[in-house]
């Protein structure tokens, strides 16, 4: 499994809510002719309070180089329309998709942007958005 770590670098804004934490998946090889092309999914955790959750996905297509003597990744793109954003809530809440993005900065930073609303009621909605960063090691 390869690893990564999370970069804090937002200025907290009106119903912000921070990344939690990562969820990686290898999704293999990108074809069989290249043999250093991976898809990975990745995912933000994000902690709506009250036992709610949501996810922000976006799978990346990353290639393996070696740096001197050790093995390195490095993003390549954001495989095209695959952003989704879901949520764990309690019965009877709609999750509400305003946008959610995964954008390669530079080849060892990913940055995904996301937000949307949880709507429970006609008349009640919770609003959050939020940016997470993370780096290829």
């Amino acid at each position: 499994m390869t690893q990564y770590v999370e970069l804090k670098a937002v200025d907290p804004a009106v119903d912000y809510f921070p990344i939690s934490g990562w969820e990686i998946t290898d999704l293999g090889l990108t074809s069989k002719s290249e043999t250093s092309n991976k898809n990975l999914q990745v995912t933000a955790i994000i902690d709506l309070g009250e036992g709610k959750t949501a996810k922000a996905t976006a799978k990346v297509q990353i290639q393996e180089v070696m740096f001197g003597g050790s093995m390195g990744r490095k993003f390549i793109n954001v495989v095209d329309h695959s952003e989704q954003l879901t949520a764990t809530t309690t019965q009877g809440e709609n999750l509400i998709t305003n946008y959610v993005k995964g954008t390669v900065q530079t080849d060892q930073r990913l940055q995904i942007s996301y937000n949307g609303y949880l709507e429970s009621t006609e008349y009640e909605h919770q609003f959050f958005q939020g940016t997470g960063f993370i780096q290829a090691l």
